[in-house]
């Protein structure tokens, strides 16, 4: 199964500096960690076609940003 082409290598690390400024908002220093987990979750997971896939993003970071707290 072949990666969707708004879900692949090259779209998520266009995102990478997006994610790591948002998740360095949201908890400071463990940002790196963060970032880390959102695409763990970000990867394992493929969002409906429809949905814009920075919000879907920024939804994953910061409930992960929850559950650190």
């Amino acid at each position: 199964m072949s990666a969707s082409p708004r879900h692949d290598t090259e779209t998520l690390l266009a995102e990478l500096g997006w994610v790591r400024n948002l998740a360095r908002r949201l908890v400071g220093q463990d940002a790196d960690d963060l970032v880390q987990e959102t695409w763990t979750v970000a990867s394992s997971q493929l969002p409906r076609q429809d949905l814009p896939l920075r919000p879907w993003r920024a939804a994953i970071t910061r409930r992960l940003a929850s559950n650190h707290h």
